[in-house]
């Protein structure tokens, strides 16, 4: 329901049983309050797009905190289409894993015609469901490249601002092919599956995010996602109570 209500089950999420000790080995929050926060700024990404909306609600997230006291500027911590496509692979591996073996098999035929540079939701979900040692290996090594790129940045910035998702909620599309669904983002059709893509620059770098309402736009809530620094999550949700 809110920030606090974050703070307050976190050392739960974070621990085994005794809070306290799982609170004391959170790093406390890098601010509470905005005077003096570094902020990075990290929208329009060709591509990432996201509808007006989303982009109009990060801005402003990032304005209210900057008349407050905080510092904004923008920043493009690490290639977007590489974070999407370390994300990518290693969620449709472990989503693979648990699919029925005739689904399986099929997407690891597929991966024989996909390249290694296609970063189509179809090619990474088959490359993903084929994932080997060999493969697991460098997107791993790629992966820790990241991690290092993010943990310089974050000398520099406290906490960076960017969207959560391309758009709003949308009404649900329950068509059984998750790759024929497309979304509406600024009056362009884009894959369903584009859903995804503001998840994965945290995610690929075990970072911590909370998404937080900034305003109403269209009758429907418009928010900002807020990343922070790995093992960090109390900056992040002091930013979001913020």
């Amino acid at each position: 329901r809110s920030a606090a209500d974050l703070e307050l089950v976190l050392p739960v999420l974070a621990g085994s049983g005794d809070t306290s000790s799982a609170r004391a080995s959170l790093a406390p929050p890098r601010r509470t309050e905005p005077k003096g926060l570094r902020v990075g700024l990290w929208l329009d990404e060709p591509f990432a797009p996201v509808a007006p909306a989303v982009s109009d609600a990060v801005r402003e997230a990032a304005r209210r905190l900057e008349s407050a006291g905080a510092i904004v500027e923008p920043v493009r911590p690490v290639r977007f289409e590489e974070a999407f496509e370390i994300f990518s692979l290693l969620n449709h591996a472990i989503v693979a894993a648990s699919l029925p073996a005739k689904v399986r098999d099929r997407l690891q035929q597929a991966a024989a015609g996909a390249s290694p540079g296609d970063l189509s939701h179809r090619a990474l979900q088959a490359r993903g469901a084929s994932m080997t040692p060999g493969l697991y290996q460098q997107v791993k090594a790629r992966k820790q490249r990241m991690e290092a790129l993010w943990a310089r940045l974050f000398t520099k910035v406290d906490v960076v601002l960017c969207p959560p998702a391309p758009v709003q909620a949308i009404p649900h599309d329950h068509g059984p092919d998750v790759h024929a669904r497309v979304l509406d983002i600024g009056g362009t059709a884009r894959p369903y599956l584009d859903f995804l893509c503001w998840a994965s620059p945290a995610s690929s770098a075990d970072l911590p995010a909370v998404s937080a309402p900034v305003t109403m736009m269209g009758g429907l809530p418009a928010g900002v996602q807020v990343v922070a620094a790995r093992g960090e999550d109390r900056t992040a949700i002091a930013v979001a109570q913020v």
